[in-house]
């Protein structure tokens, strides 16, 4: 079941709860009948990226600890 609703959004209803196309940025809403909540869910790649950005911030961090040990070891 398809229905149109504020703005415009195309709503699907999946199960007990709502889901509205994409509204740009890869994002899209989701309205959850059991709880009541109407949540911004991001793009499976959104979530990749970001967690590509933490594992290289956390490779960067450990290889200046590294790289300052070795060069005080000297």
């Amino acid at each position: 079941m398809t229905s149109t609703g504020i703005a415009g959004l195309s709503w699907t209803k999946i199960g007990d709860n709502w889901s509205s196309g994409d509204i740009g940025s890869g994002k899209f809403f989701q309205y959850q009948n059991a709880t009541g909540e109407l949540v911004v869910v991001p793009e499976p790649s959104t979530l990749v990226f970001a967690g590509v950005g933490v594992a290289m911030a956390g490779w960067s961090a450990w290889k200046k600890r590294r790289l300052a040990k070795v060069l005080a070891s000297n």
